[in-house]
This record gives C-alpha cells, structure tokens and sequence, in this order.
C-alpha cells in the first residue's frame, strides 16, 4: 500500500495486530525501510532520517532512433560488487543513488537487446551524467 505524508512529514494510520514493512521513499533521498511489530490497541511513533546519496548517475535510455525507452531496467555493480538499480519514468531518464567507486552500468528491457555493461567513474558528491 502507498501513503504520503502530510506536509511536515508525519502519517498517521491505524492498522491491525501484525508485522509491517515500512519503507520511506522520497525523489534526491536513499530509502529507508524498517519492519514494525504491531499489538492490538498499540500505537507506534517511528521516525526515519532519510540521507541523500553519496553520488548519482543520471541519464536517459534510447534506442538507436534516440527514442526513450520508459520502464526499462538500469542496473550499476561496483567495483565493490555492490549493486543500485532504477527504473525508467516515461521519459526513459534515471537517476541511480550511489556513492564513490567504479560502476559497471547497463540497462535492459523485454522486447531489446540488452545494453552492454559500461563503466562510470564516480566520486564522492558527484552528480554524473550518464
């Protein structure tokens, strides 16, 4: 399920006895997730301390007519075998949240070739463009 926040970030709803993940997400901040455990009658306060990243790499992805291509994958493994993913918005532009290192980027979708792996070379506070 999806909720907002109201204007000074705080949501309040009411749920039954339960587990829930909770993620926070919010467009320039990593996310956050948390798992909450929920009694009858109980009411939780959480907060999350979202931070931004570190590094991004931002850029659309085209066919060979420069055509964008929405809702494709575009997937980033670092030279520390960490990976970040995004997805595409309508415009085939995204913005990957990472930090400093060599990044191994390639994008794929059903129905294309799949890109070729490049590299990027990103450094700590660097918004690169991809």
């Amino acid at each position: 399920m999806l909720f907002y926040t109201d204007l000074n970030g705080y949501l309040n709803r009411e749920r039954p006895k339960g587990s829930y993940r909770i993620t926070a997400i919010k467009s320039g901040y990593n996310s956050l997730a948390t798992t909450v455990q929920l009694d009858s009658g109980a009411q939780i306060t959480d907060t999350f301390f979202l931070q931004r990243p570190d590094a991004t790499v931002y850029g659309k992805v085209a066919d060979i007519t420069g055509n964008a291509i929405p809702q494709a994958a575009v997937y980033a493994v670092s030279d520390r075998n960490d990976t970040v993913s995004a997805q595409t918005d309508p415009t085939g532009s995204f913005v990957l949240n990472c930090y400093g290192a060599t990044w191994s980027i390639w994008a794929k979708k059903t129905g294309y070739v799949t890109a070729l792996p490049k590299q990027a070379a990103v450094t700590y506070g660097q918004n690169l463009s991809f």
